[in-house]
C-alpha cells in the first residue's frame, strides 16, 4: 500500500479526496494530451500508469474509483490479491 514518503501532502485538489490506498499521484501532459492516474505497481519498487486520451475518462475513472468506490476497480481487486497472498 502507500508508502510513508508516497503518502506525503498532496500535490493536487484531487488527492485529497482520493480514498483507494494504491493510488499514488494523478498528472496532465499537456504537450502530448495525457491524462495519468499512477498507482503502485504488482511488484516492489514498481507503479502502474493508466493513461488516457480523453479528459471525460481520465475524470471519471479518477471520481468514481481513486474517490469514491475503489473497492469496485479492477487495478485495486489486481493489487489486493497481492497482499492477500502474504
Amino acid at each position: 500500500m502507500r508508502s510513508e514518503e508516497v503518502m506525503a501532502m498532496p500535490t493536487s485538489r484531487t488527492d485529497v479526496r482520493v480514498k483507494c490506498p494504491f493510488y499514488q499521484y494523478d498528472e496532465c501532459i499537456p504537450k502530448q494530451n495525457i491524462k495519468r492516474i499512477i498507482c503502485e505497481g504488482i511488484v516492489d519498487a514498481s507503479t502502474l500508469v493508466l493513461n488516457y486520451k480523453f479528459q471525460k475518462d481520465f475524470r471519471m475513472h479518477l471520481e468514481t474509483f481513486c474517490c469514491e468506490y475503489f473497492d469496485k476497480c479492477e487495478v485495486y481487486r489486481m493489487l489486493m490479491e497481492k497482499y492477500e497472498d502474504m
